[in-house]
């Protein structure tokens, strides 16, 4: 827990809000490219959250990342994008 504490100070996070008992949730960004995609382009960006749980030694032992893989990552490929749009404005309505 100590080495979570000190990533979230280091990150100027307060280290008590997300950490409790035995568990902690991290929310974080991923950034990534395309492959074939321009080295100039700006990345794609994918928040997701790991909750976590630690043994008495501070060792993890149980470890699952969430994100939003409909809206975040499904929505931007080609063809399926556009039918994922789709679907959403016909749900909107």
């Amino acid at each position: 827990m100590g080495a979570i504490n000190e990533l979230l100070k280091a990150m100027g996070q307060p280290a008590a809000s997300p950490v409790a008992d035995n568990g902690a949730l991290l929310v974080w960004e991923r950034h990534y490219r395309l492959k074939g995609s321009r080295r100039t382009a700006a990345p794609k960006v994918i928040a997701e959250a790991s909750h976590l749980y630690f043994d008495s030694a501070g060792k993890v032992t149980w470890h699952r990342d969430y994100w939003d893989a409909a809206g975040e990552l499904y929505a931007r490929l080609p063809g399926i994008g556009c039918l994922m749009r789709l679907r959403k404005r016909k749900l909107a309505a």
